[in-house]
């Protein structure tokens, strides 16, 4: 969950990030100059070894060492290990590349706008041919420019011919000007966190671990030598709970006992693991729009397994899973609790793992409705989440607060930058099966999702004459609703990402909307 943007707030997340860059070199100068020089005092003068005075260097010293050893043996490690060129999956055929392509160009409204600002926003007059080429060669082929088949270069020159001529400018010849951002090709970017921040990863950890024990959710965790990998350390993560068959995945469980609905499977997004999401969660069995709770409860308990993807939780562990591996894990979590059919839920970085599983014939049929709220799988070829999620240079207090603990987290980072194929996990309308029933929701102030763009195309330029439902009167209650068939869109005005899990009345409202559709699907073939 975001911040909202205010002065107040914005000068209290600056001083925390502040404060956190501050403690590793305050840390590693107070090891390498104060404690030398009192140590040298204290032989040159044994008779200044009074208690008191040399007690107090040695005890706080502990820290300050603890933290540069922590850089220099554990970060500088981690970065340079992370920095590893990334294995892209195989590219598409020569035929879906011509097919991709011309989704690309029918959704983008302004080329100009669309390549200027896969070059950081510099005019297209300073983007040169060149440029262009290394672009559409690392967008479609996975590949660098330099080294291409002379058909492949041949393909290259006629999707470039395409771009300039919708620009309706030439381009500047050469190889000189802007570079392009390709987020799998560019360096790793990360800042170094101190331990004090893992601390305090950890204690929300452990709070998260013991709301979820007492919701009735049971830990399934992978190997133990899996579990022990993760830092911070996760020692209730330890204790007495069974190893799951979901390979390196771990994962929450709770029962499914209804048998008048489907249980839910969910994919978070980016930030401290599931604290965002407890209330969420807890609140699919215990709520409805105008139901009854109590009545609600005797028709059985809703099931859910909750994925947990801890190289998107601030944390320090094993790279991301590629997408095979990913269906595997889930494939055995699934098997082993005799679930077949299910609802899928994701949220943010979750929809771009739910939009695999929605494009693969393998799992269509087993998935009898979805939810995907602030979903960055639709457009994902428009610039706009790679520069505001990676690049973008922070302005107002949500934007620090995205960069700092989350865009530079080391494991986030390398996540977003060597295991996030936009191809990959882009999802188009077209891929939808027509019968499943679909809600998306959009938050009208999201700093990462072009929402505009994104409602546009959704709903073919008509969210702005879908109704409102919301609690009028009530500063950020309006919610406009759009539908046609089984694609529902609702757009959250005042919302930012992640605002639904923030705001008691939005997050009970997607909560009785995943319930309602836990309810509807039942039986429906897709």
């Amino acid at each position: 969950m975001l911040i909202h943007n205010s002065l107040s707030n914005y000068l209290f997340i600056r001083s925390a990030i502040f404060f956190l860059r501050s403690i590793t070199p305050l840390s590693i100068l107070y090891t390498i100059v104060v404690v030398p020089t009192t140590i040298a005092i204290d032989v040159r003068d044994p008779s200044s070894r009074r208690a008191p005075r040399i007690l107090v260097p040695l005890v706080v010293g502990i820290y300050p060492f603890a933290e540069s050893l922590f850089y220099l043996l554990a970060y500088l490690p981690l970065r340079s290990r992370l920095q590893a060129p990334a294995t892209h999956p195989v590219a598409h055929g020569h035929k879906e590349r011509n097919l991709l392509f011309a989704l690309i160009l029918g959704s983008v409204t302004d080329v100009r706008r669309y390549l200027s600002g896969w070059f950081y926003g510099v005019p297209v007059e300073e983007i040169s041919r060149q440029g262009v080429r290394d672009f559409v060669a690392w967008s479609l082929l996975n590949e660098h420019y330099e080294g291409l088949t002379s058909d492949l270069e041949a393909e290259i020159e006629g999707y470039v011919d395409e771009l300039q001529g919708r620009l309706e400018v030439d381009l500047r010849d050469g190889v000189t000007g802007a570079k392009p951002l390709r987020t799998t090709f560019d360096e790793v970017r990360m800042a170094h966190r101190p331990l004090m921040w893992y601390g305090i990863v950890g204690v929300v950890d452990a709070f998260v671990h013991i709301r979820m024990l007492l919701a009735s959710f049971a830990y399934c965790r992978p190997a133990l030598t899996t579990t022990l990998s993760v830092f911070p350390p996760r020692p209730l993560a330890l204790l007495g709970h069974k190893q799951s068959n979901s390979g390196p995945l771990a994962y929450w469980y709770r029962p499914h006992t209804s048998t008048t609905k489907l249980p839910v499977v969910f994919l978070h997004g980016i930030g401290v693991g599931l604290y965002t999401y407890v209330d969420f969660l807890n609140q699919i069995n215990g709520s409805a729009r105008g139901g009854d709770k109590d009545a609600l409860l005797d028709e059985g308990q809703i099931g859910l397994i909750v994925v947990e993807i801890l190289p998107i939780s601030a944390r320090i562990c094993a790279p991301a899973l590629t997408t095979p591996e990913t269906k595997a894990a889930l494939h055995e979590m699934l098997a082993s609790h005799g679930w077949t059919d299910f609802v899928l839920v994701g949220h943010s970085y979750g929809t771009a793992l739910a939009s695999t599983l929605l494009r693969d014939p393998l799992w269509t049929p087993r998935m009898k409705a979805t939810m995907l709220m602030d979903p960055i799988c639709f457009l994902l070829h428009l610039p706009n989440i790679a520069y505001n999620f990676t690049r973008r240079p922070p302005h107002n207090a949500a934007e620090h607060m995205l960069q700092y603990f989350s865009s530079l987290d080391p494991l986030i980072s390398h996540t977003l930058s060597r295991r996030f194929f936009w191809s990959e996990y882009s999802l188009w309308l077209e891929d939808l099966p027509s019968t499943l029933p679909i809600v998306i929701t959009l938050s009208g102030v999201d700093l990462i999702v072009p929402v505009r763009e994104v409602g546009a195309y959704l709903t073919a330029g008509e969210l702005e004459t879908g109704d409102v439902d919301g609690a009028k009167g009530k500063r950020g209650r309006d919610v406009r609703t759009w539908q046609e068939g089984s694609r529902q869109v609702l757009w959250f005005d005042e919302l930012n990402h992640a605002g639904l899990f923030a705001e008691g009345w939005a997050r009970e409202k997607v909560a009785g909307i995943v319930r309602d559709l836990c309810g509807e699907a039942v039986g429906r073939e897709i």
